[in-house]
């Protein structure tokens, strides 16, 4: 028992139910159902079969009564001794309650300074990266996560919004290009701010924005005149001696800032790629993988 309960609990058990001579109502039950165990009913004996039926479910009935009525004796002494403690627990619940409360009230105001924290830290690195962010992981506020540990993992934070704000400017150069060849190749006027609404430059990848254009685009297109002989001597000629396409595949161990550059720099030269970054946590560095 609990130190804080200075008197022992006790409980009387005495009354224990014990079918004190079950083996012998067991033979006799036993005995008065032998009769009726091979009784085959019939259209002859269809009456007899009922009254025995009867008999048979009146002496059922009579067994399980008796269970009921000793069950009722015990249940009631049960839930007398159920009730006294809950009462006891109740008493109990009334002060914890007011203490745990109270403990409430220092543990907020703990969690209040660590927000401040957290938000100095993000000032910081808002000045540092020159961009703001607003949300963080509420992961910070449990006291498992140091200030150490916060101020690291919202770096690495920074650093990818960094990453994919770079390769959304980098997309909207190369959006802006494309635009302005295709609206001037097409003459069809269109709205840059038109299209810019409907991409999703954090989302889309180049080649989905390009596609986009190329789409909408492609109904301004004149109709290609037919070739001349010549025209066509050419067209061969050229397709003859374009430059092959040619499918590298690289393995590359950087650190973080370098995976951004190349990555910048792929897009830069329109050098289509397929990959991803992936960060080898055992070894500490950053893996390029097809």
């Amino acid at each position: 028992m609990n130190n804080l309960i200075n008197t022992e609990i006790k409980v009387e058990t005495k009354n224990e139910i014990k079918f004190i001579n079950f083996e012998e109502v067991k033979e006799n039950l036993a005995s008065r159902i032998k009769i009726y165990e091979n009784l085959q009913v019939e259209f002859e004996n269809l009456k007899e079969c009922k009254t025995v039926g009867i008999k048979l479910r009146k002496l059922k009935k009579a067994i399980d009564e008796k269970r009921k009525e000793i069950k009722k004796e015990f249940s009631s002494t049960f839930n007398q001794f159920d009730g006294d403690c809950k009462k006891l627990s109740l008493m109990v619940t009334m002060v914890e309650e007011r203490i745990m409360e109270g403990i409430k009230v220092f543990d907020d105001a703990e969690i209040d300074e660590k927000r401040k924290e957290i938000k100095k830290v993000m000032l910081t690195l808002d000045k540092e990266y020159n961009f703001e962010l607003t949300d963080y992981d509420s992961k910070y506020l449990n006291k498992t996560y140091t200030l150490k540990q916060i101020q690291e993992d919202l770096k690495s934070v920074y650093d990818e919004e960094k990453m994919t704000l770079e390769t959304e400017s980098i997309k909207r150069k190369m959006f802006n290009e494309m635009f302005e060849k295709m609206n001037r190749e097409s003459k069809a006027q269109m709205k840059q701010s038109f299209f810019e609404s409907k991409i999703n430059f954090r989302r889309h990848s180049i080649d989905e924005i390009e596609n986009l254009l190329k789409d909408v685009f492609g109904g301004f297109k004149e109709p290609t005149p037919t070739p001349t002989a010549t025209a066509t001597a050419t067209t061969a000629t050229t397709a003859t001696t374009s430059e092959k396409i040619y499918k590298v595949s690289l393995e590359v161990t950087c650190t973080k800032p370098e995976s951004i550059k190349l990555k910048n720099f792929l897009i830069l030269n329109n050098i289509k790629y397929e990959g991803k970054i992936e960060v080898i946590k055992w070894a500490k560095y950053w893996k390029w993988t097809q």
